[in-house]
């Protein structure tokens, strides 16, 4: 794919410029593959996809995400859904 999963650099990007023909093949393979299951891509991080959260929503202009954000709460395992 060009980079480490996790990477910090330019080449990250998934249409960057300067990566091997080959990596941006597989990436535009992988995020091709995404899409048609119904993820979100990311264009900043070629591993980068999300399902059901507010990035997915906004990218297929649906009018809200399928799953709400949690807030975690180090009080003895405390879990509240923030809304």
């Amino acid at each position: 794919m060009g980079t480490e999963l996790g990477e910090d650099c330019p080449d990250t990007y998934v249409f960057s410029p300067f990566i091997k023909r080959e990596h941006w093949r597989n990436r535009q393979t992988l995020r091709f593959c995404m899409l048609r299951a119904g993820f979100a891509p990311f264009d900043g991080e070629w591993w980068h996809f999300s399902f059901g959260d507010r990035e997915w929503a906004r990218y297929f202009d649906k009018d809200r995400a399928i799953y709400s954000q949690l807030s975690f709460s180090m009080d003895k395992g405390a879990e509240t859904t923030s809304r």
